[in-house]
């Protein structure tokens, strides 16, 4: 037996910086923006793998009850 779970979140950064070709910000707040934007990422990879390791442990317990039980682990965080 197999389930798909699909889990959405609302982490996210929506910013303009540029429109027709043309920059409406400066350098400076680009780089602030990347700084923002990959806080937010490694906040997130974290938020993934303690809810990874909420469902080992749960398919571990469950295994007590199922030995043919398996959760095959997501390639999260790769690239």
């Amino acid at each position: 037996k197999r389930n798909l779970v699909s889990i959405r979140g609302s982490t996210r950064l929506e910013v303009p910086v540029a429109k027709d070709g043309e920059w409406l910000v400066t350098k400076e707040y680009l780089d602030f923006l990347v700084e923002q934007a990959n806080r937010k990422w490694m906040e997130n990879k974290e938020r993934i793998d303690r809810f990874f390791e909420i469902l080992k442990e749960h398919e571990a317990m469950q295994r007590t009850c199922d030995p043919d039980a398996r959760l095959q682990t997501p390639n999260v965080g790769d690239g």
